[in-house]
């Protein structure tokens, strides 16, 4: 975003108005941007400002936000309350999760990302994909290869997408194998084209 390119290129004004934003007392949306454009400016120094806030904020979504910043920035201190927030009956708070974990692209997100793809709900499935190919780990290959045959075909795509991201032989098989899926085919092509060109 334009706030975080300025922060970035030292323009710490702007960092201290994200900051002030974090500690809006009446609009929740605007505390859960700042709490997610913190972790987008990628700041270590950041981090005890975030994590006292973090400890003090009420709203569970934007303490989910704020632990997903935490994240980015190699902190581990909301990891608890990002696996707790797993198991929640919440579709949106599993969707937030399983994408903070994505971003995060910590250690610890593909066990938790593991867990997440065996969610009964396609739509939770689907954005776990998503987040296992932004992870851009060896070992999320085997998962994504395996989503190739998942029942629901908004995850066969996602996954399809992914695996571009993957330029290995089983990878390349695995999507030569779903062309001959009418719902996955166009996404199984693109991909094998990206893979051919990195080569």
């Amino acid at each position: 975003t334009v706030w975080a390119a300025l922060v970035k290129l030292g323009q710490k004004k702007y960092l201290e108005a994200i900051k002030k934003a974090l500690t809006e007392p009446e609009d929740t949306s605007v505390r859960d941007r700042a709490a997610g454009l913190l972790g987008e400016i990628g700041e270590p120094s950041i981090i005890p400002f975030l994590k006292s806030s973090f400890g003090a904020e009420k709203d569970p979504l934007v303490r989910l936000t704020m632990a997903g910043s935490l994240g980015r920035l190699g902190d581990s201190s909301g990891l608890a309350y990002l696996e707790e927030s797993l198991g929640s009956p919440n579709e949106l708070v599993k969707v937030i999760v399983v994408k903070a974990l994505g971003r995060i692209k910590q250690d610890y997100s593909l066990p938790l990302l593991r867990e997440a793809w065996k969610d009964k709900n396609p739509f939770i499935r689907t954005y776990t994909i998503i987040s296992l190919g932004e992870l851009k780990q060896d070992s999320c290959t085997p998962i994504l290869l395996r989503a190739l045959k998942d029942p629901d075909a908004g995850v066969r795509m996602a996954s399809a997408q992914a695996l571009a991201r993957y330029p290995a032989p089983q990878v390349i098989k695995g999507l030569r194998q779903v062309l001959k899926d009418t719902e996955v085919k166009v996404f199984a092509a693109r991909s094998l084209r990206k893979i051919c060109h990195k080569k």
